[in-house]
């Protein structure tokens, strides 16, 4: 017992420490197993005292004695949401993030990938998330090391899974071959996109929900909220490492925690991009371009805050004034702070409001703007001019593991920018109809219905005679609870309100009743064969340009046959 008891400490050891204490716990283990063979009284007294804690009553002293004595703290899991200190994959707490920028760290977790090209395994790699890391520009000039070039071989394939925002560029420096194919999906949505006729189906839309509703408004309350619940431990532990950094310097030092973490939440959910890309030495006319739109939106709307959002802003863009080590946390902040507001931005539109901005469906895609209202065949031609130009081996992508529905759903669903006036004449008969059944206007299950009536519209079968309409039905109320609970209004994951998704489920049944009963089928009839039958076409053109235009194809798994899926439950 003594030699465990003189094992280094666990927590903030150098690792040079922690890989003694690690062979010295081997080793003492290995004596106490050989002691329990050797001696049986020892072996019973462990026995006896993991009686005593895994008893059906046990003492709960003991067990938080045994507790207090570990390296981490048992929490139940919505602690997380507010105190957590180690990074994740989004706020999902089983998966820690690796510190890639550690070269140790780089050097153990590729090692098998060096194998397998080494080998002639593969050819290339696909990087996710690549958002995520602290240093994406080195992180892809160390990749491209391990994947070295050998001439016999062609170089290998890098493409990165990135999200460019409007009008973003993917960086010229970054050693790789592209993306994953995110903006090629949207350019082909916006293209099988009428613009006029997206204008129209936005006045339906105001018309269905009792007013003007603002995307980017909704995107703003959204981040907020995710900043606010299922992500604060991350805007916490930025707001305490800018706190530190504000006590460096008496110009600063006056700051208060809270003032500082409020206006971090207000510069997050003003920025118009997933993250700039700032680093030692690194500093682009883009990266200042977006801090400075993020700065100036929070300006408009944090009055009396202006002096903590400058502030932020000079720490941004290596203003600020101080000596060597204010710099240098100055600069891990911001790397810190970069790795943060891409979460924020994945949570708070893509998995928030995009279900609250139900206005034209096939838009609501990962890389997509909802509120965009199409694009011309001259600038579907000038995309590809560029991409054959300046990313030619960039993948060509329709549908990925992210899609929020099948991409033959929304090839149907684009027909509707041609016929706004048939699909407005049917939602105003179903409205009309069914008005008995809904709840104030405004409220977010009216903004449900609409999503769920352009989803049911997206997956209805060919031949309904022979569907499985139980089936169907089923499905549909799966996928309306799953986007209920994304929009986080009326219900949620954290906190599901029982009521209001079984109200969504009663109107899945209204929508999709027993035969003989007027539904869906009978009130968008006029649409549903336009839809079905238009949406060939799309799928066909689609299909054509992924083949054709530069780049290279990607199908996703499924897709080789028409795809009417949805994101939950399918």
């Amino acid at each position: 017992m003594d030699a465990f008891a003189a094992l280094p400490p666990p927590l903030a050891a150098p690792p040079e420490v922690l890989q003694v204490r690690e062979r010295d716990r081997q080793v003492n283990q290995r004596r106490l197993a050989r002691l329990c063979t050797r001696e049986p009284a020892v072996l019973k007294l462990i026995e006896v005292a993991l009686e005593r804690i895994n008893a059906p009553s046990p003492d709960p002293e003991l067990l938080d004695e045994l507790m207090q004595a570990q390296p981490y703290r048992l929490a139940f899991w919505r602690v997380s949401g507010e105190e957590i200190n180690y990074r994740r994959f989004f706020d999902v707490n089983e998966l820690a993030a690796l510190r890639m920028e550690d070269p140790q760290v780089f050097a153990a977790t590729h090692g098998l990938l060096r194998e397998l090209w080494q080998e002639r395994l593969i050819d290339g790699v696909r990087v996710d998330h690549a958002d995520g890391l602290y240093d994406p520009a080195e992180y892809f000039r160390r990749l491209r090391d391990v994947l070295a070039p050998e001439h016999d071989r062609p170089r290998p394939w890098v493409v990165v899974e990135k999200i460019l925002g409007g009008g973003e560029k993917l960086r010229a420096d970054w050693p790789v071959d592209g993306t994953t194919g995110y903006e090629f999906g949207a350019l082909v949505t916006g293209w099988l996109s009428k613009g006029e006729g997206v204008a129209e189906l936005d006045r339906t839309w105001r018309r269905h929900v009792g007013g003007p509703v603002r995307y980017d408004e909704i995107v703003y309350q959204s981040k907020k909220q995710v900043m606010h619940t299922s992500l604060a431990a991350e805007i916490s532990g930025l707001a305490a490492r800018l706190d530190r950094l504000a006590q460096m310097h008496r110009n600063t030092r006056d700051f208060t925690l809270f003032d500082l973490r409020a206006a971090i939440v207000e510069v997050i959910a003003c920025f118009p991009v997933y993250r700039t890309y700032i680093a030692a030495g690194q500093l682009s006319a883009e990266d200042v371009q977006h801090v400075r739109r993020a700065i100036g939106a929070a300006f408009s709307r944090k009055h009396g805050a202006h002096r903590a959002l400058e502030f932020i802003e000079r720490v941004l863009l290596g203003e600020l004034e101080g000596d060597s080590r204010r710099a240098e946390a100055a600069l891990e902040f911001t790397q810190k702070f970069q790795q943060v507001t891409s979460p924020v931005m994945a949570k708070g539109v893509e998995d928030t409001a995009f279900y609250r901005f139900a206005r034209y469906l096939p838009m609501n895609e990962v890389g997509a703007e909802p509120d965009a209202r199409g694009i011309s065949t001259d600038l579907l031609h000038r995309a590809n001019e560029e991409r054959a130009r300046d990313w030619p081996r960039t993948m060509l992508s329709t549908a990925t593991h992210d899609s929020k529905r099948g991409e033959d759903v929304r090839w149907r669903l684009c027909v509707l920018s041609e016929i706004p006036h048939e699909w407005a004449a049917c939602v105003s008969r179903w409205r009309r109809l069914k008005r008995h059944h809904r709840r104030e206007v405004g409220a977010p299950e009216v903004v449900q219905e609409y999503l769920l009536l352009q989803s049911l519209l997206g997956i209805w079968p060919a031949d309904p005679a022979t569907a499985d309409m139980d089936a169907l039905r089923t499905r549909l109320c799966e996928y309306a609870t799953k986007a209920a609970r994304e929009a986080k209004q009326s219900t949620s994951w954290l906190d599901p309100d029982e009521e209001v998704e079984r109200e969504l489920r009663d109107l899945v049944m209204r929508m999709l009743p027993e035969r003989g009963v007027a539904g869906f089928e009978r009130y968008f009839r006029s649409v549903i064969d336009t839809v079905l039958y238009f949406g060939l076409f799309n799928a066909l053109a689609a299909l054509t340009l992924k083949l054709t235009a530069p780049g290279i194809p990607d199908f996703y798994q499924g897709t080789e046959l028409p795809s009417l899926v949805l994101v939950d439950p399918d």
